[in-house]
């Protein structure tokens, strides 16, 4: 956000949010919900599915790190013909 030149609770303020918000999501305590992705994408004039998209991402990613490797033992794929 220094890019843009303001910090959180300027930010926040822009947004129309409380300021905790901003902050625990850039702590990651918080996700990028839709209400917010539609307000960060008209500020920054990318569009809220950024900004979800992004959330998605991460999400992805940590559910990777923690589950991933009992999910690939545990759950046999079905045949790629789609007879069991």
């Amino acid at each position: 956000m220094e890019k843009h030149g303001f910090g959180l609770r300027q930010l926040a303020r822009r947004l129309d949010v409380d300021p905790m918000r901003v902050a625990r999501i850039e702590k990651g305590t918080l996700g990028v919900t839709a209400d917010t992705a539609l307000r960060l994408g008209r500020l920054f004039r990318t569009g809220a599915w950024y900004w979800l998209d992004l959330q998605a991402r991460h999400d992805l990613e940590q559910a990777t790190r923690q589950h991933g490797a009992e999910i690939e033992r545990a759950i046999e794929p079905v045949p790629e013909d789609g007879a069991d």
